[in-house]
């Protein structure tokens, strides 16, 4: 019996910043696995969108080619040959939410979760990152507030 499974996702423009890349990097990512038949999902407009196994996947290709030096096609290769064939075909969007009649293992429902949680924690040290550099202005502004009023009255 398969079970229905809902799993938020993102557009294009949440995931070129979660993986700190441009639009036209994501869309050469995204071309390069749909070329060896890796499926996305499609909204009606026919744009993609994007489930947290996806985002985990285009991190490895970004992490490949950027860091490692790997070409496109090797690093395609790469990331594509961690998957399960099962894995690679698309599903049915349906109002911001991911629709799959495919049985979910325990060991997948758990893999979602951890990415689901690398996922947040990455958006909390973002969240974090802008706070200091806020506290970090905030005392320049302090100061500069501090030498116009000791100037003002002198």
């Amino acid at each position: 019996m398969s079970q229905q499974v809902n799993e938020m996702v993102y557009l294009g423009g949440e995931v070129t910043k979660s993986l700190g890349i441009a639009r036209s990097s994501l869309t050469k990512y995204c071309i390069a696995l749909e070329n060896k038949d890796y499926k996305f999902i499609r909204g009606s407009n026919n744009s993609r969108a994007f489930r947290s196994k996806d985002l985990v996947l285009l991190q490895r290709m970004k992490d490949l080619v950027q860091d490692k030096g790997m070409t496109m096609e090797t690093a395609v290769n790469v990331v594509l040959s961690m998957l399960p064939e099962e894995e690679r075909t698309g599903a049915v969007l349906d109002e911001n939410k991911v629709i799959s009649s495919e049985t979910t293992s325990k060991e997948q429902e758990e893999n979602t979760q951890i990415s689901l949680l690398i996922d947040k924690l990455e958006y909390l040290d973002e969240i974090s990152d802008r706070l200091i550099r806020w506290k970090k202005s905030l005392r320049i502004l302090k100061s500069k507030i501090k030498f116009y009023r000791i100037k003002t009255m002198n």
